[in-house]
């Protein structure tokens, strides 16, 4: 494959998987109507450093460990458990300011990126080997294919956290605030139940 296709690609890679919904991108979007957006980019900033040490870790070490896909379906059911945990705490918040800035703390969105298992298995089995083969076009395209893909999608996140944190000026009750809150706390839940089913059917299949 040429390399100005695959520079593409990562490009591509890394704008929709900007704007997909996950975890990040909620906790993005939440942060910016309890605090702002320019707080929201403080998540955004660390989900992407939380993710390029994925990246990297799948590139550098996993290449070489050759560990099975099961390992991560496993890790993603610690992270089905978090999500939880957020989901019932952000539906008992009275006041938003203070309380949802006790939940959505940098160590947890780093357990959610680090517990992902289909992140995991998406960069070992779409990303790496796409990098690898620019890698065999450029030297230390690997790495570049790598920075692409997470420079990408921090401006895809970035943009997308920005339209919706514009709908914070349409919404002065405090009262509609946190029924938004508790919107998220449902889409939380919503995730926990996809990491929880992704991972218990790659187990069923996997044992059967």
């Amino acid at each position: 494959m040429e390399s100005s296709i695959l520079v593409v690609n990562a490009i591509v890679i890394g704008l929709v998987g900007g704007i997909i919904p996950g975890p990040i991108l909620a906790s993005a979007f939440l942060e910016s109507i309890v605090s702002g957006f320019k707080k929201s980019v403080n998540i955004i900033l660390w989900g992407m450093l939380n993710e390029t040490i994925v990246a990297i870790f799948c590139l550098v070490v996993l290449r070489l460990l050759n560990l099975p896909e099961v390992i991560f379906y496993c890790l993603s059911i610690i992270g089905g458990i978090l999500l939880f945990d957020i989901s019932i705490k952000l539906w008992k918040v009275k006041h938003i300011q203070i309380e949802t800035s006790n939940i959505l703390t940098l160590k947890k969105i780093s357990y959610l990126i680090l517990t992902n298992g289909v992140l995991w298995v998406y960069w070992i089995s779409v990303c790496i080997p796409l990098a690898l083969q620019l890698e065999k076009n450029i030297l230390g395209g690997s790495f570049l294919f790598l920075f692409l893909v997470e420079i990408s999608w921090f401006i895809s996140t970035l943009v997308a956290t920005y339209l919706f944190s514009k709908t914070k000026s349409l919404i002065y009750d405090t009262k509609k605030q946190l029924r938004i809150v508790r919107v998220f706390s449902v889409v939380y839940i919503y995730f926990a139940v996809m990491f929880f089913y992704t991972s218990f059917k790659y187990l069923y299949k996997y044992f059967l």
